[in-house]
């Protein structure tokens, strides 16, 4: 192949060009160097300039564009042969040009007098501290940050800030966001509604539909600049092999040169990632350890990221950054000091205390749900506390897996009765199973299935139907390994059996489905004080409230669907009593969330396992919190509250536990949730000493609470003293509010961008397109509807269009007139049929587009010259 000659109208960035017999802006020009082949090429990126919306841009070797050519400078305006433009038509012409290019034509990481373009280009309402992870990435010339705030401040909204900003200063492009299965969906709703930034979520499903339609070859990592995946779906070998090829780059001969990296990862949810100390490390943690290097910009969010062992926690700061952190038992000077660099962390309360407006509403003391015990259900507790506490003597001199395994499924059996007889009855009569005839299995071989199970149930992140199944059949093997054993003696596993055939729970009946409905019409004290509350609280004369919702929460799917039984005979419905559990389809668990933030909809009663307490959003029309059963984890307890004592609630907040004085263990656990309620913001340094003191509880060694709580409070103070996570994070809370209100200032007033310029914007793209309009509604001033011309048709269904026979939505500029007042606090609620519309949205994208393209285009209907006369009344030389 001969020599390509160098072109010597090679393009400049900033310049407009043809290619492709597209019109387009150069945004970056790069030596590319062939090795002789065809010499020194240059790779240019380009951002077209007109209808079509893929490739928005594309990157081409200038010197084999057949027809790419750079398109002369424009001269000074013509006003001796041209009519001068309405003045309102040329400040919007020159708005489109300063409000898409701003930002685009250069790279910086000075951003003191740069705005923040991405706060106007996003649909939502920004508060000055959303905007410090901002700030803190722009900064760094390689992004590694920790976000770390506490549960509700809105990590998935800075988290699309900082994404969205990087993005217009091109510097990412392609990007993968890593969270759980069940986030996935949330991910990439909130990324397009709320950021105009489209992102293809990648799983078996969508693997199977690419393939169908591109070749059984496809690899979809390479599909996509924009990705989102589970991290349990990474993690697979298979899987992850298709990834690391897609990010990598060989030369004609095969041979890999390096990697192609990717530009940003994102992981919410990091402390699934956290390296346990003393084992070996997970499939999710080898992994993260294997693609971290193919990111020059990481991003790691949780709530949660330090579980109270220094050596974990470290660990996860080394998957942030292999560079300032290693995994070690302790903190030294220099990696506190690296920390503070890469760490955010606010906590709601900080915020309040140092914002004019408070955004955050009050979360109340947690309140307890008083019941009393019958003597049926009191004699089951004590039966199953004997046997527990024999268990627990009997493993004494046990190995330390065997002591193990018995904690698990003594922990297992105690958790569910605690949550209820049903959950309970179901995994005891698996666990007093007779062994089959035909079994071969001996004593070693009942341990290790039954040690195997208990491993894969103790994932958190395993479906509500599979931790069931592998919950059952670890206290299936564990009871056939305990009697092989030879411990306990068959009287302690009797008495049990006999107190739960008294409460009507005997096998025939517990394993029989279709008498679910049976059972639920069978007193049982706790669920008799729930379905009180709920009359109490969520009826007024005999009829739901229209003002209130609640959210439920249990651990466990059988107790789900026995609560559902319950209050159908109470009158609730499939509209207006919904489940969300681990398992369900994506869409189908979407729909559900949907529905109970839908003020409109029927739903009033939500019951949710904890596959809804990470991530999800609930705060818009529920207040009230009851936790059926109290989890053994306190960031478990976080994470639920959390999903409506959040950023957006307008009403203060409340949490209940249940509680009764006749049984010991629920007794003390609610004391324990109280305390963890007050500690809240320390948690992650004293969450290993409720843990602790909570097994040795159950392990029928005797704790006292008031020596929880002084271990807990000296525990705090001596963590605040190392500051090992920290309060906050990079100063003084209120100087950084100060730094980032003066930011959304200056932005504004730099720009001049406003409600205002957008609209003008949008009706002058329509003026020349020579069709559509943009309407006021009657008697809602600011409100809008747009009807598209027919080029925009398409654009208009797919953004703007709502509801099955896809209605077309409101449209507002202001976001003030969609904000709401409650108690002093200011909150943006965009309703479903409502579109706030700001510089990213596909519809003000391609009014821009529109008026950029008159400058070059000499086909347009409406010509721009370019120069206009101050009050000019009328158009054209008449207004002269």
């Amino acid at each position: 192949m001969s020599t390509v000659e160098m072109d010597a109208t090679r393009p400049e960035v900033g310049q407009a060009v043809q290619v492709r017999n597209r019109l387009a802006t150069v945004r970056a020009v790069e030596p590319y160097d062939t090795r002789g082949k065809q010499g020194r090429l240059h790779i240019v990126e380009v951002e077209y300039l007109d209808d079509c919306r893929y490739p928005e841009s594309e990157q081409v070797l200038w010197e084999v564009e057949a027809t790419a050519k750079v398109l002369g400078s424009t001269s000074l305006p013509g006003v001796d042969a041209n009519p001068p433009d309405l003045p309102v038509s040329l400040q919007s012409f020159v708005n489109a040009h300063r409000w898409t290019r701003l930002n685009r034509l250069r790279e910086t990481n000075d951003i003191k007098d740069e705005p923040i373009l991405g706060v106007w280009n996003s649909a939502i309402q920004v508060h000055p501290y959303q905007l410090e992870p901002v700030i803190r990435a722009l900064s760094m010339p390689r992004v590694s940050l920790l976000l770390a705030d506490g549960v509700g401040l809105g990590k998935t909204i800075q988290s699309g800030l900082v994404l969205e900003e990087l993005l217009l200063r091109r510097r990412i492009r392609r990007v993968l966001v890593m969270c759980p299965a069940m986030l996935q969906r949330q991910w990439k709703i909130e990324l397009q509604r709320k950021f105009n930034l489209n992102f293809e979520i990648i799983d078996s499903d969508s693997t199977f539909q690419l393939r169908r339609r591109m070749g059984i070859d496809t690899n979809p990592w390479k599909a996509f600049p924009r990705v989102i995946t589970s991290m349990d779906y990474l993690r697979m070998p298979d899987v992850l092999q298709q990834f690391m090829q897609a990010s990598q780059v060989g030369d004609d001969e095969g041979q890999v040169l390096a990697h192609a990296p990717w530009d940003l990862l994102i992981v919410d949810e990091c402390h699934h990632f956290a390296p346990s100390s003393g084992s070996r490390a997970s499939q999710r943690t080898r992994m993260l350890r294997e693609i971290r290097f193919l990111f020059e910009h990481r991003l790691f969010a949780s709530a949660t990221p330090h579980n109270g062992k220094t050596v974990s926690f470290t660990g996860l700061l080394e998957l942030l950054d292999p560079v300032r952190f290693q995994m070690h038992y302790e903190l030294d000077d220099n990696t506190r000091s690296a920390l503070r660099d890469v760490r955010i962390r606010r906590l709601k309360d900080d915020i309040n205390a140092n914002s004019l407006h408070p955004p955050f509403a009050h979360q109340h003391e947690p309140e307890s749900l008083e019941y009393d015990l019958s003597d049926k259900e009191v004699a089951l507790y004590a039966a199953l506390r004997k046997y527990r506490n024999q268990g627990e003597e009997d493993l004494k001199e046990a190995t330390g897996k065997e002591r193990w395994l018995g904690k698990f499924i003594y922990s297992l059996l105690t958790k569910r009765l605690l949550s209820c007889p049903l959950a309970f009855a179901r995994t005891w009569w698996r666990h007093v199973e007779p062994e089959p005839e035909e079994s071969e299995e001996d004593d070693l071989g009942l341990f290790k299935l039954a040690e195997v199970s208990a491993q894969r149930a103790d994932d958190q992140l395993k479906s509500d139907e599979e931790r069931s199944v592998l919950e059952d059949d670890t206290a299936r093997y564990g009871g056939l390994w305990f009697r092989k054993h030879g411990g306990l003696t068959n009287e302690l596993q009797d008495n049990v059996g006999k107190a739960l055939e008294a409460l009507g729970y005997d096998r025939e009946t517990v394993e029989d489905e279709a008498k679910l409905g049976t059972l639920a019409k069978r007193s049982d004290s706790k669920t008799d004080r729930l379905v009180q509350w709920v009359e109490d609280h969520l009826f007024v004369d005999g009829n739901l409230r229209d003002d209130e919702r609640l959210l439920v929460f249990t651990e466990y799917k059988e107790t789900l669907f026995y609560l559902e039984e319950r209050f159908k005979q109470l009158g609730f419905d499939k509209n207006t009593l919904r489940m969300l559990f681990g398992g369900m389809n994506a869409g189908e668990f979407e729909s559900v969330k949907n529905d109970f933030e839908d003020a409109a909809a029927p739903v009033r009663l939500m019951l949710a396992t904890d596959a809804a307490s990470e991530g999800i959003n609930m705060q818009e029309e529920c207040r009230w919190i009851i936790h059926y059963d109290i989890p053994w984890s306190p960031s478990k307890l976080q994470q639920r509250n959390g999903r409506v004592s959040r950023h957006g609630q307008m009403r203060d907040v409340h949490i209940h536990y249940f509680r009764s004085g006749e049984d010991e263990d629920s007794d003390f656990l609610f004391k324990v949730a109280a305390k963890v309620e007050r500690v809240r913001q320390d948690l992650g340094s004293v969450e290993r000493i409720f843990e602790a003191a909570i097994q040795r509880h159950f392990s029928g060694r005797e704790t006292s609470i008031d020596a929880v709580n002084k271990l807990v409070d000296q525990t705090i103070e001596q963590s605040q003293q190392a500051d090992e996570l920290g309060q906050s994070s990079g100063g003084d809370i209120a100087d950084l509010t100060r730094r980032a209100r003066e930011l959304l200032e200056s932005t504004d007033d730099r720009l001049g961008i406003s409600a205002e310029g957008l609209i003008e914007i949008l009706k002058t793209s329509l003026t020349v397109e020579g069709a559509g309009s943009l309407d006021e509604i009657i008697d809602r001033p600011g409100f809008f509807r747009l009807r598209p011309p027919p080029r925009w048709e398409g654009l208009a269904k797919q953004s703007l269009s709502v509801g099955p026979k896809s209605d077309r939505m409101e449209i507002v500029f202001d976001g003030s007139l969609v904000e709401r007042e409650k108690d002093g606090r200011r909150i943006m609620r965009v309703d479903r049929h409502q579109c706030l519309m700001r510089l990213g949205h596909p519809i003000m994208r391609q009014a821009m587009t529109t008026l950029c393209r008159q400058l070059h285009d000499p086909t347009s209907k409406q010509p721009i010259f370019r120069w206009s006369v101050a009050g000019m009344q009328g158009s054209g030389f008449e207004a002269l």
